[in-house]
């Protein structure tokens, strides 16, 4: 016998279904400027946030395994693609000198570039530094476009190595007290005179600046009260805002701090 459903139990259903369809951008981050939704699957921990000035592309992806997703959005934050990493990765910049979206992964397996596409999508990668270029194997590099230098976090001690040979150039201790609970992965290049280095303070919810030429904490901003923060990866610099990523909803949010002395 044919089963029709009666019209009430047709729109108890179109209810249910929509409820669950509700798109993932309700669950945002409030206060944010933009929030980027990652719609890929596998992943955990968000490497980094890239703003690609050419292609006006902002790149998102995971760390953890080259199959992991890495993913594009325009800059109203509308998703338009997913691909995979193609390389266990950590870090991940914007080099204007080459005009290439560059990065370091995992350990030893060294610095890498993206091909793209003419749509700014990635299609293979390509080594252009090999072995360990980096003071431990889950350094997340953040690139100085004015200095060329890439800077990797290793407890209080801030490593500039060079973008085009992975060579160590100079080295500084950050002033921070050495019970300060930061995010242990990741240094953020700002680019803000005498704010260029960031750390985030997981605990009491602050964002950290330093001058780069003294290693002296220059600045202070809250972070959002609501917001997961977490002691490794999962927050990154660029364009400007300070990006923050939520496992659970897992989307990245843009906000813009107020920073104070």
């Amino acid at each position: 016998m044919r089963y029709t459903m009666t019209r009430p139990a047709y729109l108890f259903m179109v209810v249910l279904f929509g409820m669950m369809t509700l798109p993932t951008t309700a669950t945002a981050q409030k206060g944010a400027k933009l929030n980027l939704v990652m719609e890929g699957e596998g992943g955990a921990n968000g490497a980094a946030v890239v703003w690609h000035p050419t292609y006006k592309i902002y790149y998102a992806g995971f760390a953890g395994n080259v199959a992991f997703p890495l993913e594009g959005f325009d800059a109203k934050g509308r998703h338009l693609f997913t691909v995979e990493t193609g390389f266990d990765l950590r870090g991940l910049w914007y080099n204007p000198g080459t005009d290439r979206l560059e990065g370091n992964g995992y350990n030893d397996a060294g610095w890498y570039y993206y091909k793209l596409a003419r749509s700014g999508e990635p299609t293979r990668t390509q080594v252009f530094v090999n072995g360990m270029a980096q003071p431990d194997a889950q350094s997340v590099g953040s690139f100085d476009p004015e200095e060329r230098l890439v800077y990797f976090l290793s407890g209080r001690e801030v490593y500039a190595l060079e973008v085009s040979s992975g060579t160590v150039v100079s080295s500084l201790e950050l002033k921070v007290s050495s019970d300060t609970p930061y995010n242990w992965t990741t240094v953020q290049y700002t680019g803000i005179a005498g704010r260029e280095l960031l750390l985030l303070d997981y605990e009491s919810g602050k964002a950290l600046f330093f001058d780069k030429e003294t290693g002296r904490l220059t600045g202070k901003a809250n972070l959002p009260a609501d917001m997961p923060l977490y002691e490794a990866f999962n927050f990154s610099w660029a364009n400007g805002f300070l990006w923050l990523f939520d496992k659970d909803t897992r989307i990245w949010s843009a906000f813009k701090l107020k920073i104070k002395s």
